[in-house]
């Protein structure tokens, strides 16, 4: 593609599948640990609780969210709002000083989703106005090839926000957990764990 994507300061590309298998999860073993039932996934808490370990300042104009999901597959498990075709496409929020807004894409009929999460991630990596890019992905679905994009992006800040921190990756983006963000903005205090 030889035009620019014309994207703000910072990205969040969200691989909802992904997403999906982790709330699931985490909310099942959560609640039986907890002995109670998890409130559903605030996603505006969400990115933003994702923006803040990132360490972004909130006084961040916008931030752009992305989701990528399987045509089958059109809402988020758990969480609300939850429908991506509606709810969580070309709509947006602010919280303090920063607007988030969310977009969110499906493969169709022309390539899978890994394919689209590869080449969202390359086209955002390409973005000069780009600079901070955090990736809520599955490394053991991409992550060969998504080390190959990231290692090509300069003078960009990225964190890569999984599950599974014990896979051998490759310098120079972070590696955040992704348990923490949703543990908060699925209401579980700090004083429970």
């Amino acid at each position: 593609m030889n035009e620019q994507l014309k994207l703000p300061q910072t990205v969040i590309l969200i691989d909802a599948t992904y997403l999906n298998f982790v709330i699931t999860d985490l909310k099942r073993n959560f609640e039986r640990m907890l002995g109670r039932p998890l409130q559903p996934m605030d996603m505006a808490g969400f990115v933003t609780y994702l923006s803040l370990d990132f360490g972004l300042p909130e006084t961040q104009s916008e931030i752009q969210t992305i989701f990528v999901y399987e045509q089958k597959e059109t809402t988020l498990i758990h969480s609300t709002p939850s429908n991506l075709t509606t709810e969580l496409n070309g709509t947006a929020f602010r919280n303090g000083e920063t607007e988030y807004t969310f977009a969110s894409l499906s493969p169709e009929d022309v390539s899978t989703r890994q394919e689209l999460l590869l080449e969202l991630a390359s086209l955002i990596t390409d973005s000069k106005e780009t600079k901070n890019i955090l990736l809520v992905l599955n490394m053991n679905e991409c992550g060969e090839e998504l080390a190959t994009i990231l290692a090509e992006s300069k003078q960009k800040k990225i964190a890569v926000f999984s599950m599974d921190n014990s896979i051998n990756r490759p310098t120079g983006y972070r590696n955040e957990v992704l348990a923490y963000p949703m543990m908060q903005a699925l209401g579980i205090k700090a004083e429970e764990l």
